[in-house]
């Protein structure tokens, strides 16, 4: 997988951790759901993605 994989394709755990993060940087209920339905690429902007991008890389 890669940075163009869509979040739910990817592990439950990882999910909760991209959600968390998501909602400490303070978006909107509204703009995490939208944030979890995306590619993790989309959320570059928004959060740190560099571990999520480890964590693929490892898997």
């Amino acid at each position: 997988m890669n940075v163009t994989t869509f979040i739910c394709l990817l592990d439950d755990n990882v999910k909760t951790e991209i959600e968390k993060d998501l909602r400490a940087a303070g978006n909107s209920e509204e703009d995490v759901q939208r944030g979890l339905d995306s590619r993790l690429c989309d959320l570059e902007e928004t959060i740190d993605i560099q571990k999520y991008k480890e964590m693929l890389q490892n898997s």
